[in-house]
């Protein structure tokens, strides 16, 4: 496996890292759209490279009195297995056509 580049919630973080390092990847990388500085710190220790678009000093305190990361996102709904398991299979067709 050339590289791994996945998105991931941080529930499943430790999960999907530990998976994807038993396929020994020669890079991986974690990209996620937003994310508190310490988050990304812990990450680069256990990944080749994280990529973060936006890291907010502010994370959770726009969100008060409920902190959470979905204050950053227009639309937060939950991915389905089902729409997870389609954009592998077109990333995989897209991957094998190159």
């Amino acid at each position: 496996m050339k590289r791994v580049i996945n998105p991931m919630v941080w529930v499943s973080a430790g999960i999907a890292i530990a998976t994807l390092k038993k396929q020994q990847p020669r890079e991986l990388v974690v990209a996620v759209p937003v994310a508190a500085a310490s988050t990304c710190e812990e990450l680069q220790a256990e990944v080749d490279k994280v990529v973060c678009v936006m890291i907010p000093e502010d994370l959770y305190a726009l969100a008060l009195p409920a902190p959470g990361i979905g204050i950053w996102y227009e639309n937060f709904e939950q991915t389905t297995d089902a729409e997870v398991c389609e954009l592998l299979a077109r990333q995989k067709l897209t991957t094998s056509n190159s």
